[in-house]
């Protein structure tokens, strides 16, 4: 649906170009963000060392 919106978004304006481009950097900020959170669950359970209290997991899920 997605591929499609764009297809037939007007290129040529440009307050919709930025409002689109808003978005995916919100997309992206997310994305990052999540990703950090599961490196530091990685590390975490690589050194047994809690880095982030919001990312351990409950010790019957630690394995």
């Amino acid at each position: 649906m997605e591929l499609l919106a764009y297809r037939y978004m007007p290129s040529n304006d440009p307050t919709v170009i930025r409002t689109v481009i808003d978005q995916k950097e919100r997309q992206i900020d997310k994305l990052r963000d999540e990703v950090e959170r599961l490196r530091k669950i990685l590390l975490e359970r690589d050194t047994g060392i809690p880095t982030d209290p919001d990312t351990v997991l409950p010790k019957n899920q630690n394995r």
